[in-house]
């Protein structure tokens, strides 16, 4: 992993919060930085970072910085994405301003718990290149033909 990069920890369920990791990604390429992109549907995505619960990583967004391992969160997390963009950086440093950091967490937290009825209403559906994709994160479906067999011991 390049020190010069950060890892973007998204909900690769939510087709809303895929797109913006993805968008994410662009400009943060922009601003030379190498953005990295890990949905926390992949299970060996937590595993990496021990120190984000899955709860965690369902309310937010994080950011970390490979280089110095300092992660953000929600609002701090896209903050720290726009300072690495030329000419609109200064609008990540404007999260830091007492008043402005508030509305920007409270709208964060808005947006965060209707991504779902946003990707919905909007049609964005997890992307097909999305590391869930692959079904890794679907539930196993019984099929057809399979019948739900009983293990000596378990109840039901």
């Amino acid at each position: 992993m390049e020190s010069n990069s950060l890892t973007v920890l998204y909900d690769g369920t939510c087709g809303f919060c895929t797109r913006q990791a993805r968008f994410a990604q662009r400009i943060g390429g922009i601003g030379g930085k190498h953005v990295r992109l890990a949905s926390t549907a992949d299970p060996r995505v937590l595993e990496r970072y021990p120190n984000v619960s899955r709860e965690a990583a369902n309310r937010q967004m994080y950011v970390q910085e490979e280089g110095t391992g300092r992660r953000y969160g929600g609002a701090a997390a896209v903050a720290r994405l726009l300072r690495e963009v030329p000419i609109i950086g200064l609008a990540g440093w404007l999260y830091y301003v007492p008043i402005l950091h508030q509305i920007a967490d409270g709208g964060y937290r808005v947006i965060a718990r209707n991504r779902h009825r946003l990707s919905r209403v909007l049609g964005w559906q997890a992307l097909p290149d999305d590391s869930c994709a692959d079904a890794a994160c679907a539930l196993p479906q019984p099929s057809d033909t399979q019948k739900p067999t009983s293990t000596p011991g378990a109840s039901y």
